[in-house]
């Protein structure tokens, strides 16, 4: 039972960390999204003008 306990814990705090390392890989995809989508916006508006 203690053992079981412990896998538990392994295991969730194993996952939070998956989690974490998601998250922080997301914002950073969204960023340079986020920063590529305004230099090609701001591309068109130069072109155009």
């Amino acid at each position: 039972m203690k053992d079981m306990q412990k896998f538990v814990f392994f295991y969730s705090s194993n996952v939070f960390k998956v989690w974490y390392i998601v998250f922080i890989l997301m914002s950073y995809c969204v960023c340079y999204l986020f920063i590529y989508s305004v230099r090609i916006v701001g591309l068109e508006i130069h072109v155009t003008l």
